[in-house]
């Protein structure tokens, strides 16, 4: 990646590096697999995920990796590791229903779990 005089910023070693978000990053890719640098160069999230989803106005991106899904924030910290088979969106309240197996529970923006699995049905 270069600068727009010409200046080498980051030595050519990934597949693909897209447009840097507001959040000072961008995605990734290196042999199919995806991950986050900063501005600075700095891989803040090592590309080994399956997907990487766009940032929501909390900071926060779903990822995935061999078909389960977690979360990352806008620092590339991992606030869960992929292990939900799905994530909704987050509304506006800050909370999300996730689903593992047939059961569901709701995290805040956190990543932390404040009402189990098991405690209430989606009807």
């Amino acid at each position: 990646m270069a600068n727009k005089d010409g200046e080498i910023l980051i030595e050519p070693k990934f597949d693909f590096i897209d447009d840097f978000n507001e959040y000072g990053l961008a995605q990734i890719e290196l042999d199919e697999k995806y991950g986050l640098i900063n501005n600075k160069g700095e891989i803040v999230l090592e590309p080994k995920f399956d997907f990487i989803d766009s940032f929501d106005e909390y900071g926060i991106a779903q990822i995935e990796l061999d078909e389960k899904c977690g979360l990352v924030d806008k620092t590339g910290k991992i606030l869960i590791k992929p292990k939900f088979d799905e994530i909704d969106q987050f509304n506006e309240n800050g909370f999300t229903v996730v689903r593992l197996d047939y059961e569901v529970g709701i995290i805040n923006t956190k990543g932390k779990l404040v009402i189990d699995f098991g405690e209430f049905c989606l009807s």
